[in-house]
């Protein structure tokens, strides 16, 4: 779960986190745009600003990348809620990178 405005993360749950090789309190206050590769943030900020805009949005194919500097590839859904007064992204990741890989080498 990400701030709408700062993209910092403010919830993360254990699946993510090890997806990303990330503990919970690693991600708390991390900008999302530090799971992403830099060639691709504008890619990924404009579809995290569309879940704020729409309320909610499936972006596919999403690179991320883990703490450890590999990339993998995720489909990740997403909607915006409200949480104790405040606005929240929250993003549901499914890891593709096999599908994708079977893909491009057919």
């Amino acid at each position: 779960m990400a701030d709408p405005v700062t993209m910092e993360f403010k919830y993360a749950n254990p699946a993510v986190c090890h997806m990303l090789g990330y503990t919970e309190d690693d991600l708390i206050g991390l900008s999302v745009s530090a799971i992403h590769p830099k060639d691709k943030l504008d890619h990924v900020v404009a579809e995290f600003q569309k879940i704020a805009r729409r309320g909610k949005f499936k972006a596919e194919g999403i690179p991320c990348l883990r703490k450890d500097g590999t990339i993998f590839y995720a489909d990740i859904g997403g909607t915006s809620i409200t949480i104790d007064g405040l606005p929240c992204n929250v993003g549901f990741f499914s890891d593709i990178t096999d599908r994708k890989q079977s893909e491009e080498s057919a």
